[in-house]
């Protein structure tokens, strides 16, 4: 399964460029296209916001560490209660929240200082 996981993270990152131009795009009657969820009751909202929130941290470790701000150290270990529901987007969310444990490690941060300060 985690090479399967591994696999998801690349088509992720692949995507994020389309994903961008499909955020900004509008329709044919002009107004631009909306990409809040709809409540998260259903199982296809609970999901799209799972993959909202891991997306997001998934940027930041794409990202130069010297751009993350202190609460973005945190927010990787935040992630849980979004994937609870589901076994593979749990391991997605291992698998983003280990990348950005290692970037935080090689930028000399102290990642158990920081799991702390969150409770885990």
């Amino acid at each position: 399964m985690k090479n399967e996981i591994s696999n998801v993270l690349k088509v992720l990152a692949l995507a994020e460029k389309l994903k961008f131009e499909l955020r900004h795009s509008y329709l044919s009657s002009g107004r631009q296209e909306s990409v809040e969820f709809e409540g998260k009751e259903t199982c296809e909202a609970k999901v799209a916001n799972a993959l909202d929130k891991l997306e997001v941290q998934l940027q930041h470790n794409h990202a130069d560490i010297a751009t993350w701000e202190e609460i973005e150290y945190d927010m990787c270990y935040m992630m849980d209660k979004h994937v609870v529901f589901d076994e593979t987007l749990t391991e997605l969310k291992n698998q983003i929240k280990m990348a950005a444990e290692l970037k935080m490690q090689a930028a000399g941060i102290d990642t158990k200082v920081v799991r702390h300060r969150v409770g885990k």
